[in-house]
């Protein structure tokens, strides 16, 4: 087997048979579909050839756990995958909750026939579209052979390869996800039942997999200036969105309650941009969310008053997302200038792409100048947090990665400029007392205690470098408060509100 060279291929969908899958369609638009036997025969080479934009591949397994645990070790050998999406059909063996035939099921678990379980990813790794229904957080057990009568002693939800598949993906640290369709209620009428219902099936994933066929809608992209009393910068962030190759939608500035002569400037863009202006300044969450609301793209950029963008920007992050239909989010990279010098990022600075939850604890890997993404994802995520005075964009790139892969186009289409009187970073003393506040928020919606014990680890890390610094202040008060709020989480419980006075500013 010959490893992917280039590291094209992102996302591996599995299925055990092609009559499961809208095979036609998948091949009319260009995604490449290969069988196991042609994997491990030495077909790779010749279809990254002929595929070499996609990041997309279709490998069809056969049927059972051989050929599933074969699969998964033949993918883990051949790519390094974002994720494994298992797609086909399962049976319902005893349902307690009214799932029918046709019901897409998306499991939170499989397990194999000997009980060995596995956690599935939370979400699948692309969008789905908001009007197909499935059900969520359920347990898929994958057996030996077909089940022809219900049988207590086995899961809701069963199938012949997830299971076996995952646990192999799984202790090779790649990420998994199913997506199924009930076709049967396991018994003597499974096999007929099975295939009565492929077309139906066939139906729902051409449905499940429509974020493939729809490459325009990328183009419709809204951005969002947020600023205050920053006349001395406004102008060329502006015109950098107004210079560029890929035009934007549409161009909302929120003039956030400037006192200076900002809303003066902005007047001379009429019939380019819409301003929106607050009477009072409310922070730069608030203003964001104003210019979201209103916008009327798929996508949403931001780009903060004081950075501009290089002028194919929006292009290079346009054909990126053509490539990769599947992300819902993407950044690129920028140049920082500090003080009026160029200077270079530390390598913890440096961006990726993929699963990049564990970094963004550690620090904010992601540029709001930077980053493009979904309307539907913000508003799914809640927006920024508009009483955060700081760090709100970390709080959200929190929320974000922990659910869904982030791109990464390593342009260098951004420039960052840092170092004047107005950054947040210079208003707000002991900034982590934020990013702690962010930190307890995603501990308290938290199910799963691996992540769990992770955030506890970086707040508690945290708490005691906050609680140094206050000590060396001669703050008494502000020290037991951060130790206190250090035992409260060890001991589990905490909530927002009770560290609501990190937020004073």
């Amino acid at each position: 087997m010959k490893l992917d060279p280039l590291g094209a291929i992102k996302l591996v969908f599995t299925a055990a048979t092609q009559k499961e899958l809208p095979l036609s369609w998948i091949r009319e638009l260009g995604c490449p579909v290969i069988t196991l036997r042609g994997l491990l025969s030495g077909e790779l080479s010749r279809v990254i050839t002929e595929h070499p934009d996609q990041s997309v591949l279709f490998l069809i397994t056969g049927i059972g756990p051989e050929a599933s645990i074969k699969a998964a070790e033949a993918v883990s050998g051949c790519f390094k995958p974002l994720a494994v999406v298992n797609l086909g059909t399962c049976g319902i063996n005893k349902d307690p909750s009214g799932v029918r035939t046709g019901q897409i099921v998306c499991p939170s678990f499989t397990m194999d026939a000997l009980g060995n379980k596995h956690r599935c990813l939370t979400l699948p790794p692309f969008p789905i579209p908001e009007h197909l229904v499935y059900k969520k957080g359920v347990l898929l057990q994958s057996l030996n052979a077909p089940l022809t009568k219900n049988d207590t002693r086995y899961a809701s939800f069963v199938d012949m390869e997830a299971g076996f598949q995952h646990g192999e993906l799984s202790d090779r640290g790649i990420k998994f996800s199913a997506l199924k369709v009930a076709t049967d209620f396991c018994s003597e009428r499974t096999p007929r039942s099975y295939t009565e219902n492929l077309e139906m099936v066939q139906d729902r994933l051409r449905a499940v997999l429509s974020f493939l066929d729809c490459p325009d809608d990328k183009k419709g992209i809204s951005v969002v200036i947020p600023v205050y009393n920053r006349a001395w910068s406004i102008k060329k962030a502006v015109d950098s969105v107004l210079c560029q190759s890929h035009p934007a939608r549409e161009i909302i500035v929120v003039d956030d309650g400037s006192t200076d002569e900002t809303a003066r400037l902005l007047q001379e863009y009429q019939n380019k941009i819409a301003v929106i202006s607050h009477r009072k300044n409310m922070g730069v969450s608030a203003a964001r969310n104003t210019g979201i609301r209103a916008a009327s793209g798929r996508w949403i950029a931001f780009l903060d008053s004081d950075d501009c963008w290089m002028k194919d920007k929006l292009l290079h992050q346009v054909d990126y997302l053509a490539r990769l239909p599947f992300l819902e989010i993407l950044q690129c990279d920028e140049i920082w200038i500090r003080n009026g010098k160029r200077v270079n990022k530390c390598r913890h600075h440096e961006k990726r792409m993929g699963w990049i939850w564990d970094a963004c604890v550690e620090r904010c890997m992601i540029s709001p100048s930077c980053v493009i993404l979904e309307k539907a994802m913000l508003e799914r995520y809640g927006l920024f947090d508009p009483e955060m005075a700081a760090c709100e964009d970390y709080d959200l790139w929190l929320k974000i990665s922990r659910y869904h892969p982030v791109g990464f186009n390593s342009d260098l289409d951004v420039i960052k400029y840092g170092g004047h009187e107005d950054q947040l970073s210079r208003k707000h003393p002991a900034m982590d007392r934020f990013r702690v506040y962010a930190l307890i928020k995603a501990l308290q919606d938290e199910h799963d205690a691996c992540f769990a014990k992770r955030l506890r680890e970086n707040i508690c890390f945290r708490l005691s470098i906050l609680a140094g610094g206050a000590l060396k202040r001669g703050l008494a008060e502000e020290v037991a408060a951060y130790r206190r709020l250090a035992d409260r989480v060890l001991k589990g419980g905490v909530k927002c509100r009770d560290c609501r006075f990190l937020l004073k500013k």
